[in-house]
């Protein structure tokens, strides 16, 4: 037998097992890629619902920001109201306010006008009026015409 044919069946052998060595490692790199990509797709799939549950929260703070600025206009409204001076201009003007449930909360009547001017009076205060003077300067001033 002839050298070569003694080689034969020995090459054949490592042509057979660097076939399979290669087989196997293109199996391997097919199923790191598979990973990779697997692990992307996770990844990807954590990134959106931190996203979303992101997103969430922004739309309910914006909605609690606009809630507090809508409360807070509308007290400011109520107070700057609250602050707006009322001004009557003629006895039946302030006998008409006084009937209201705000006119009798900051309406004094005449008898209270008159003890605290009698007492303005009789501690010898400054630009005191003489009893009564509250309904001398109520008409010092007439109403104003109005439409």
């Amino acid at each position: 037998m002839s050298p070569w044919r003694s080689l034969l069946p020995m090459g054949a052998g490592l042509i057979l097992l660097a076939l399979a060595a290669l087989v196997l490692w293109q199996f391997g790199a097919a199923r790191k890629a598979e990973g990779e990509a697997r692990a992307a797709a996770e990844a990807a799939a954590r990134w959106q619902a931190a996203l979303e549950a992101q997103t969430r929260q922004i739309a309910a703070l914006e909605a609690a920001a606009a809630a507090r600025a809508s409360a807070a206009t509308t007290a400011h409204a109520l107070t700057r109201e609250k602050l707006q001076p009322i001004i009557i201009h003629s006895l039946e003007e302030a006998r008409t306010h006084e009937t209201t449930p705000a006119g009798a909360v900051l309406c004094l009547d005449a008898g209270r006008v008159q003890s605290i001017e009698a007492s303005a009076a009789a501690l010898g205060l400054e630009g005191a009026a003489a009893p009564g003077g509250g309904a001398a300067a109520l008409h010092a001033h007439p109403a104003p015409d109005r439409p």
